[in-house]
């Protein structure tokens, strides 16, 4: 009962999980105090303290917050509270070579994935419309081409649609894409997130399960066109591991037919090789 911390401190102990799905929200304002504890291991409790610096989304469009609370190795996977002790996130990574530049996966996130994996069909992905390319259209050329009229001060337009998606056949290129389930898109792809604050529009999609349903407002052929598209999760042909976890701790140096990386997860790296295989033509 994530309400019993509003009465003050108790312990933890080893490998006690908070009940997310019954009690999680996100009340979170930017420049909130946070403390981010690290998970439950040993005979100490880690706490750090800052502020939401930023909210926007991750590579795959997930929304995400970063804070200037120092995110160490062993932080990542333990809670994030607000001043309110509110679980409101999941501490995640924080930024190699910088100061202070940690991320936070929010519980909105988080509960979104958790009611997912207990369901019949579990976790499938994150949903996603599959526009491979979309482009701003702060451009007032570019919108008299698209033949836009004068009181439509929004969209963004769709460059390219991946074949195998689930928009293919549905949207085309140079359809504006207008709003997504109501929400107005704004000429340089962002949406409202609350107030006067914008996020890409992307969040509108990853926000929902993938399999469901969203309408997208588009201009096309001097008209508006709502079209209903169901979201799908990115198809891979082999498995995906997830970069982080998978990887080897220590740095290591890599033969010629590769190379090495590192990551942002804490200073954790992979290794990531390639063969080139020749085969001669003939004897010259």
């Amino acid at each position: 009962n994530l309400s019993a911390w509003s009465h003050g401190w108790r312990a933890l102990t080893h490998g006690y999980i908070f009940n997310i799905l019954s009690d999680v929200f996100w009340p979170l304002r930017c420049g909130f105090g946070l403390e981010s504890l690290d998970a439950c291991s040993g005979d100490n409790v880690s706490v750090t303290r800052g502020v939401v610096s930023r909210i926007d989304v991750n590579a795959e469009s997930l929304l995400r917050f970063q804070i200037d609370a120092a995110i160490n190795p062993g932080n990542s996977g333990g809670p994030v509270f607000d001043k309110t002790f509110a679980v409101v996130g999941i501490a995640s990574s924080h930024l190699k070579r910088a100061t202070n530049i940690g991320y936070v996966i929010p519980a909105e996130t988080v509960k979104l994935f958790l009611e997912q994996a207990v369901g019949q069909d579990g976790f499938r992905g994150v949903a996603k419309a599959w526009l491979s390319y979309t482009q701003s259209l702060e451009s007032p050329w570019l919108r008299r081409r698209l033949k836009l009229p004068a009181d439509q001060t929004g969209g963004i337009r769709i460059g390219a649609v991946e074949p195998l998606g689930p928009s293919f056949g549905k949207l085309e290129v140079d359809d504006v894409l207008l709003a997504i389930d109501g929400c107005p898109v704004a000429r340089d792809g962002t949406v409202v997130l609350r107030g006067q604050e914008r996020i890409a529009f992307q969040y509108c999609i990853t926000r929902r399960p993938a399999g469901t349903t969203m309408e997208a407002s588009v201009w096309r052929d001097g008209a508006v066109h709502d079209i209903k598209i169901t979201t799908q999760a990115p198809l891979y042909i082999a498995p995906r591991h997830d970069g982080w976890d998978c990887n080897p701790v220590h740095e290591r140096k890599c033969s010629s037919i590769g190379h090495s990386r590192r990551t942002h997860n804490h200073g954790r790296s992979a290794c990531c090789g390639f063969l080139i295989l020749l085969y001669p033509l003939d004897k010259s």
